[in-house]
């Protein structure tokens, strides 16, 4: 049975007790329970696909049939996409161009499909490398994961929301900070958003990403936003010194704005506190310390922000919270969007990332979300590295980041390459494969090669998620130290 208690108000905060089980499934997207109701009637799927094409061709006028044929093929496979499933990539560019002119937009839009995105040319007042007006860029990646997790009936409405959105961004801000402080508020970004679009920017030679941002432990960026109804603009160094501020001083009063809206805590029994008011805020809401130690836990306050709408709040010795918190973590960064994975301890007012102990019966389970986002991470990485070195006409391996999870153990655990003889670019992994010629190689931890070899491995500080250059291969004698697992003993399951 379900108690939910009276609310008790707690400086801005509403807590509501959750007791049961049933209740925390729910809260995780979770439901056992079915939907009995009359039996539907059911088309097999070669008549499913003769009743829309018929539907079609008769919907469509004498005009439309006397396009070419590229288009009407095109046409045919939006149809079925919108019966049988989310449109591919083009398909998905083609139906937001279309939503942005059906909303009055008289923008040329130019789609490139090899960085799924829309450009209009030379349209920004600010300018790029070479002087000229710089393009204006929507990137469509993140709308797209959005709209595929939508069911056919959310898709129209979504598309409104993003034209709306990105129509709305583009509005001025106010001249004076006390007309746009009441609408600021604290944003909280993966760090890795802010690495790609530097990396970007080192491909296209544009600018620098003007957002002044401030570290959250080691995965997370702070910044700021103007809220806006429908859109979130980010706040640039150039607002700042429009309105003379700092970026500290704007962002305690993004702090004070933010406190000041009401938002609702679920209590999960005893153990775990969760935000979930869908503003698009709540893991904004992990720098309000001051609200956050109110919050009664065992042990240091541990928090998770899986994704923009989730803010998980545990004690670092409560064993049954922290076992809450990382399952309803994992299932939150099932979103478009995911946040960050690596949990955050409250040490003297500020977050600094935490891990469970060695022996932690929950370690294991901790350290494998994380090394999922990571080995995501850095698969997007490669491929921009490898389009930049490709450009400069640099000869660097680019080494890719390997999950597979212990034959025995079950454990999974990442690894990458270092080859005897090329200039590597080495992602951080638990284990190392040294690849020296003539030999099988050898698999050997990661702390161990750079207790070793450590003087081989140069970090390059411009790039993120870390990656270290090596030019030269250990010395016989290092790898003779360095021991580790010969490959072909069977011990993984790629």
């Amino acid at each position: 049975m379900t108690t939910i208690q009276k609310p008790a108000r707690l400086s801005g905060l509403l807590f509501v007790s959750v007791a049961d089980a049933g209740s925390v499934k729910r809260i995780a997207g979770v439901s056992s329970e079915s939907q009995n109701g009359t039996p539907a009637l059911r088309l097999t799927a070669p008549t499913w696909i003769l009743v829309c094409l018929i539907c079609w061709l008769a919907s469509v006028s004498a005009d439309t049939l006397l396009v070419s044929a590229a288009s009407q093929q095109d046409q045919m496979m939006d149809l079925l996409s919108r019966f049988f499933g989310p449109p591919s990539q083009d398909q998905f560019a083609r139906v937001i161009m279309r939503a942005f002119r059906a909303a009055g937009d008289t923008r040329s839009f130019e789609y490139q499909a090899d960085q799924f995105r829309l450009v209009v040319p030379g349209e920004s007042e600010e300018t790029g490398s070479e002087g000229a007006p710089s393009a204006e860029v929507l990137n469509l990646h993140n709308f797209y994961a959005e709209h595929c997790s939508l069911s056919r009936a959310q898709r129209k409405e979504h598309l409104r929301q993003v034209v709306r959105g990105v129509c709305q961004g583009k509005i001025e801000m106010p001249d004076e900070f006390a007309h746009a402080a009441p609408d600021l508020r604290p944003r909280i970004w993966p760090r890795s958003m802010f690495a790609k679009l530097e990396l970007q920017q080192r491909i296209e030679g544009g600018n620098e990403v003007d957002v002044p941002r401030y570290l959250i432990g080691n995965h997370l960026s702070l910044g700021l936003v103007y809220d806006l109804p429908h859109s979130m603009r980010s706040i640039s160094g150039e607002d700042l010194k429009t309105w003379g501020v700092t970026w500290y001083e704007a962002m305690e009063a993004a702090k004070g704005a933010l406190s000041e809206v009401e938002f609702a805590v679920a209590k999960i029994g005893d153990h775990l506190y969760a935000s979930a008011s869908g503003d698009n805020y709540d893991a904004s809401r992990l720098i309000l310390t001051d609200l956050i130690q109110q919050m009664d836990v065992d042990g240091d306050h541990v928090a998770m922000i899986p994704n923009r709408d989730t803010l998980l709040v545990t004690g670092s010795a409560d064993e049954i919270g922290l076992g809450i918190m990382v399952e309803l973590a994992e299932k939150a960064l099932e979103d478009p969007r995911p946040l960050g994975s690596t949990p955050l301890r409250l040490v003297d007012g500020e977050w600094v990332d935490w891990m469970p102990a060695l022996e932690h019966p929950l370690r294991n389970k901790f350290r494998e979300l994380e090394r999922k986002y990571f080995y995501l991470e850095y698969a997007d990485q490669k491929g921009s590295l490898e389009q930049l070195y490709a450009r400069n006409r640099i000869n660097i391996f680019v080494a890719t980041c390997t999950a597979v999870r212990h034959q025995e153990t079950e454990e999974v655990f990442t690894y990458c390459v270092w080859p005897e003889g090329l200039e590597t670019m080495l992602p951080v992994c638990d284990k190392v494969i040294l690849g020296a010629e003539g030999q099988p190689g050898q698999m050997a931890d990661w702390d161990k090669v750079q207790a070793i070899a450590g003087e081989l491995m140069i970090e390059e500080e411009q790039l993120y998620p870390p990656r270290f250059r090596v030019r030269q291969f250990p010395t016989p004698a290092q790898l003779e130290l360095i021991g580790g697992e010969p490959l072909g003993s069977n011990s993984v399951d790629g």
